[in-house]
């Protein structure tokens, strides 16, 4: 397993007034991680990019295709959920609405000839999601939730309150990269990071099984950037002092977070 470092070439001068000037970032991000790389890199900072998950895609059955055909709306929770299947969908399009939960989702969508119609104007999450005018109560809607192989229950309940009919069509399961090369990399780095993203539940739970069975405890003084209050929870209660909340999971965000956090300890 190898690990992915990146560093722009500047001068001392250019790097004084750099925002992220020696600041080491880890990143666990599984894929599209690229645009954060390149926004920290860019601000001065080094980024190491060493995923704790790895995508598998699932294609979408034939037997779905009559759900997909007939339901009204269509949500992509994520990048990885067009990978495999954007033909069968293009092959499935009829008039639907196609939400989905970021600019990166949306950019991957077109990317494939799927045309978004709504995404939310600031919160990449679900309850951005729910804000937007096209769930909200009234006539109900066959609504379809593309994304992970586990359903997203909080988005499920709160549609279904709504009195919408909702789907789950898994289009890609999480499996977690071997403990022993991760810690292995992480160790062969011998770097003291400022940061580690962690970019869901899945690689935060991953994080800490490699914690707990290998020694590897110099990243528990690093400060985690989390992307949900429920992470940020169970961080500090499994020992991480210096938690960070980001807004959501866009790499903007993500950038702001660290970066205003960084200024603050320089200053």
């Amino acid at each position: 397993m190898e690990g992915h470092t990146n560093t722009i070439p500047s001068t001392t001068s250019d790097r004084v007034s750099l925002q992220l000037d020696a600041c080491q970032v880890l990143i666990t991000h599984t894929q599209g991680s690229d645009t954060l790389l390149k926004t920290l890199t860019q601000a001065g900072g080094t980024c190491h990019h060493q995923p704790l998950l790895d995508i598998v895609p699932k294609k979408i059955s034939r037997m779905k295709h009559k759900v997909c055909y007939d339901a009204d709306i269509w949500i992509f929770l994520s990048q990885h959920s067009i990978a495999h299947n954007s033909q069968l969908l293009k092959s499935c399009l009829d008039c639907q609405t196609i939400i989905t939960v970021g600019p990166g989702t949306a950019q991957k969508l077109e990317d494939q000839g799927l045309f978004v119609d709504a995404m939310p104007a600031h919160e990449f999450n679900i309850n951005g999601i729910l804000k937007l005018a096209h769930v909200q109560s009234g006539e109900s809607k066959k609504i379809l939730l593309f994304s992970e192989s586990s359903a997203p229950q909080i988005l499920t309940r709160e549609l279904r309150k709504r009195g919408h009919e909702v789907c789950h069509i898994p289009t890609y399961q999480q499996q977690p990269v071997n403990e022993t090369e991760w810690v292995e990399q992480i160790n062969a780095n011998n770097i003291a990071y400022h940061y580690v993203t962690i970019h869901s539940q899945n690689g935060f739970c991953h994080l800490l099984r490699c914690l707990q069975t290998h020694y590897c405890n110099h990243l528990m003084q690093a400060t985690l950037v989390v992307t949900t209050s429920a992470m940020q929870t169970l961080a500090r209660k499994h020992g991480f002092q210096q938690v960070l909340l980001s807004n959501d999971n866009s790499p903007e965000q993500l950038m702001k977070t660290i970066t205003n956090d960084y200024t603050r300890r320089s200053a």
